[in-house]
């Protein structure tokens, strides 16, 4: 396209957790496959999931069963965005990878089979073009290198420990919604600007978070 667009970084769904807003969720997703100008990047642990002999008790109160129940509302959630081709790729996280780790299976291919999106796993490298105009997006599910006071940092390191350049930096994980920009290599039209974007969660209540500390 040669107009505008919007590019919404999206993760941590938490699908079945009881502190998670499936129905604003649902209808946030709804909003964005409805609108033409608009698209996601779905991030990683879109399931709770707690799937893993230690872990399981973690997730004994979930709303819906780890599970087929999980990845079936997962579908039901999504199936807007793919109808309307509003999905630029699909990531994974580490709730999702606790699926393989017990059973071996590959819970992208098992929940998002039929979608026809670039899958980046834990994390890669991907070049967006609108128009003339093209961004290189990092996007990573879990930071190498974080801060609980500073959220741009874990993408600002990123972009200066790792081998890329890119223009926009996406880090998942902790939950942290932010967005700000900074400094990074001159580009040929002077510009040296780079965004770091923290997507957040809808897992709106923690009492995981709250034993420890930490504030929602």
């Amino acid at each position: 396209t040669n107009d505008p667009i919007s590019v919404t970084f999206t993760s941590d769904w938490h699908i079945g957790n009881p502190g998670t807003a499936h129905r604003q969720l649902r209808d946030d997703m709804r909003c964005l496959a409805n609108h033409p100008k608009m698209y996601t990047y779905l991030g990683g642990d879109w399931a709770d999931n707690y799937i893993t002999p230690k872990l399981q008790m973690v997730g004994q109160n979930n709303v819906f069963a780890a599970g087929d129940q999980q990845m079936v509302i997962t579908l039901l959630i999504t199936k807007p965005l793919f109808d309307t081709h509003s999905v630029i790729a699909i990531g994974s996280g580490n709730h999702n990878g606790w699926t393989a780790a017990v059973a071996g299976l590959d819970p992208m291919f098992g929940t998002f089979r039929e979608a026809p999106q670039l899958a980046t796993r834990e994390g890669a490298v991907l070049t967006l073009h609108v128009g003339e105009v093209s961004y290189r997006i990092f996007r990573r599910h879990r930071p190498r290198f974080s801060s609980v006071f500073s959220p741009s940092h874990a993408v600002v390191a990123e972009y200066q420990r790792s081998p890329f350049d890119f223009d926009i930096g996406v880090i998942e994980h902790e939950h942290m919604s932010h967005g700000g920009d900074f400094d990074g290599k001159l580009r040929d039209n002077g510009s040296t600007t780079r965004l770091a974007i923290r997507p957040g969660t809808y897992k709106v209540e923690d009492k995981f978070a709250d034993e420890h500390g930490y504030y929602y």
